[in-house]
């Protein structure tokens, strides 16, 4: 998302055609993993940490087909909100998790490999 949380660390990408077209660009670069900001966080002033940083029905399926050769996803995800939409658009790691609910623990896994890691 343009001029959301952590902008500045790398490629910026806005809808779910971008996403697959960033994470392409990332791979050809070399890139090995992929993270994605699903949720602010407290670095980026005038970002709310729990506030969403991507469309789960579009921008996370995205970065998910742009990556076809099996590069692992990793997002970035505080609030539950945002922690519940990234497993759920098949990201397979989750950073930070700050707001991790009992309610959530069991999807982290539950349709491919994957962690949750505070």
């Amino acid at each position: 998302m343009t001029g959301g949380h952590g902008h500045w660390l790398g490629r910026e990408a806005d809808g779910p055609d971008d996403a697959r077209k960033a994470v392409r660009e990332q791979l050809k670069a070399g890139a090995d993993v992929i993270k994605i900001i699903a949720t602010g966080g407290v670095m980026t002033p005038g970002v709310e940490p729990g506030s969403p940083q991507m469309d789960p029905r579009g921008d996370a399926r995205g970065h998910r087909g742009g990556a076809q050769g099996g590069a692992p996803h990793r997002g970035h995800a505080m609030a539950a909100t945002g922690i519940s939409e990234a497993i759920d658009a098949g990201i397979t790691s989750i950073e930070h998790g700050v707001f991790l609910t009992e309610e959530i623990v069991p999807t982290c896994g539950a349709t491919e490999p994957s962690w949750c890691r505070p």
